[in-house]
């Protein structure tokens, strides 16, 4: 009588009672000739072998009594919230919406409460002061030209007069010019240490002034083409009638003192102006003056 083989499929449903040793010894001697003789079946022999050594390493591990204790533990209502409400557990999603509000929020805030003004006129007037709008030339080097220029005639009118002992009259006459060259001389020694004084005494100052105007916006331009009309010059960095992140408008030029009476009276024309002169290190040329003047809407 021919002997059957097992064929593919009832050699691999046979594989786990192969290797669990529940055969017979007949259809173990038939697994063992099909293994023998199909690659695959070696294959799955190989993966049912290391899977059932991966299940006897996992029957070896060792789980705490606590996280037994806590599985068989019936978790509370509260506890179910408390692990709903947790960030960790949140979406990611959702975790992002509340970031990016907490960032623009404190973002907004430090924009509203931060002192912009000031910190830009600080930092504007610390910029400023390397700015060199005017330099003067002290005169002391005109009278010591001018003292030069007297001694060099007075040595030349010695120097003549010494020629010139054998002459009585002459000798007279040198004796007056040289008085009167002495007197000019005191005369213009005074004169430069008054003028000395008087630019010690000076001071500088710049005038400071809020202009309150209904329609600020367009107000501020036609005060821009006004103080151009009346021969203002910008003096910082920045264009006259730059708006401010407080939604003024910054002022900050030169114009001739002259004119300073136009200026204020085109300034009632526009709104309420608050004008103050304050002292300031820098001294302006003559006849200039320096104002900063901000624009503003009525509170």
């Amino acid at each position: 009588m021919k002997k059957r083989e097992l064929s593919d499929f009832m050699t691999q449903e046979l594989l786990y009672d192969f290797v669990k040793n529940n055969l017979d010894s007949e259809r173990k001697k038939s697994v063992e000739e099909a293994i023998e003789k199909y690659e695959d079946i070696r294959s799955d022999l190989k993966t049912i072998e290391s899977g059932l050594q991966y299940l006897e390493s996992l029957s070896k591990t060792l789980v705490s009594t606590a996280l037994i204790q806590q599985v068989n533990e019936k978790e509370t209502y509260f506890g179910q919230i408390q692990k709903l409400t947790s960030y960790e557990n949140w979406p990611p999603f959702v975790k992002w919406t509340l970031e990016a509000v907490l960032v623009i929020s404190v973002v907004i805030t430090v924009s509203l409460l931060a002192p912009w003004a000031q910190f830009k006129d600080f930092v504007m007037q610390n910029k400023n002061s390397e700015l060199i709008l005017a330099e003067f030339t002290k005169p002391e080097s005109q009278s010591l030209i001018e003292t030069s220029n007297t001694t060099e005639q007075s040595e030349k009118a010695h120097f003549e007069d010494e020629g010139e002992k054998s002459d009585p009259k002459k000798a007279i006459e040198v004796e007056k010019n040289k008085k009167t060259d002495v007197s000019q001389i005191n005369s213009k020694i005074s004169s430069v240490s008054i003028r000395n004084q008087e630019e010690t005494k000076k001071t500088g100052f710049v005038y400071r002034g809020t202009l309150i105007i209904v329609n600020v916006e367009v107000g501020t331009e036609k005060l821009k083409n006004t103080i151009v009309e009346l021969g203002g010059r910008k003096a910082g960095e920045v264009e006259l009638g730059w708006r401010r992140n407080q939604g003024d408008y910054y002022f900050h030029f030169t114009i001739p003192e002259s004119k300073l009476s136009n200026l204020e009276d085109y300034f009632k024309t526009l709104g309420t102006i608050k004008l103050s002169r304050d002292p300031h290190p820098r001294i302006m040329p003559d006849g200039i003056l320096r104002m900063i003047i901000t624009t503003e809407e009525p509170k």
